[in-house]
């Protein structure tokens, strides 16, 4: 496990990294992984791009090092996806 938190509710957040990180995670799975634990440790109920940035450091095929900036669809994408959906989450009941 090689990922860390710092801040308010870090305990939270590196408690995720530890049950979800993985060796070798593709881009698309650490985005939503990242997404996952701001939904669950923002002190906000509706984490969107208005209040977030994202940005992404990675290696081309060509070996050279390359940075962009999500933009706000994406970003605001990923967090509505992150988000708990109807009926999950805490305080959700089982149907057992």
């Amino acid at each position: 496990w090689k990922a860390y938190a710092i801040g308010i509710n870090n305990n939270t957040a590196q408690q995720i990294m530890r049950q979800d990180w993985k060796e070798g995670m593709k881009l698309q799975e650490a985005l939503e992984l990242t997404a996952k634990v701001l939904t669950k440790t923002m002190d906000t109920a509706n984490p969107n791009a208005e209040k977030l940035e994202f940005g992404i450091v990675e290696k081309t095929a060509s070996g050279k090092v390359a940075f962009r900036m999500l933009s706000d669809a994406e970003v605001n994408k990923l967090m509505a996806d992150a988000a708990p959906k109807e009926g999950e989450g805490e305080g959700a009941k089982s149907s057992d």
